[in-house]
């Protein structure tokens, strides 16, 4: 079994447990909405690092541009 493949099992189980009422194909289109978000969510906090450290690279590049001045 992959990894990828046990956590939708993990996450199918889990949301099954919430509601007896759901069927197993809106169990499985949850956990995968549930994934999606997760995914974008991530996605997001690495961009802002990236940004992050594209700016300090920046300024670093600024303050080695002044002392080579000097």
């Amino acid at each position: 079994m992959t990894a990828p493949h046990a956590i939708l099992i993990v996450l199918c189980r889990g949301i099954n447990a919430q509601s007896s009422v759901l069927g197993s194909e809106r169990v499985a289109i949850m956990a995968a909405l549930n994934i999606t978000h997760e995914l974008l969510e991530a996605m997001d906090e690495h961009r802002a690092g990236e940004e992050n450290l594209n700016r300090l690279n920046d300024r670093l590049e600024r303050a080695l541009a002044k002392t080579r001045q000097s």
